[in-house]
């Protein structure tokens, strides 16, 4: 076992060496975006406020997430076993899409398992 003070040391050394990697502003500056990069860049980068907003609505949604999406908006009473049916996937896997779907605040299941049904939020 290491006593505390060949911690102490390993620690410094690591630090060292973590400061040593980054030599000048130009190592920082290169490594990403920073005051000088154009501002046209940085909104290219992701999403902005001129973003279309069905592209915001559908950022982060699968394929198999949309298609369960589509049968909601359709009957929103439907089991995960008739999502699965239709679109070709396990149960399992409707049910995990299903819990990520909830878990982003895109879906919300309302009343019990069997007579509930799931209301897409807008």
């Amino acid at each position: 076992m290491r006593s505390f003070t060949e911690i102490t040391i390993l620690r410094d050394e690591t630090l060292e060496g973590i400061n040593e990697g980054v030599n000048s502003e130009n190592d920082v500056e290169n490594f990403g975006v920073n005051e000088n990069t154009p501002k046209s860049d940085v909104e290219n980068f992701g999403v902005n406020e001129n973003t279309p907003k069905s592209d915001v609505e559908n950022f982060g949604v699968n394929e198999t997430q949309k298609q369960i999406l589509k049968l909601i908006s359709e009957n929103p009473q439907i089991t995960a076993g008739e999502i699965a049916y239709k679109i070709k996937q396990t149960k399992r896997n409707v049910e995990y899409n299903i819990k990520t779907l909830k878990s982003k605040g895109i879906i919300e299941r309302f009343g019990s398992d069997k007579t509930g049904d799931y209301q897409i939020k807008k």
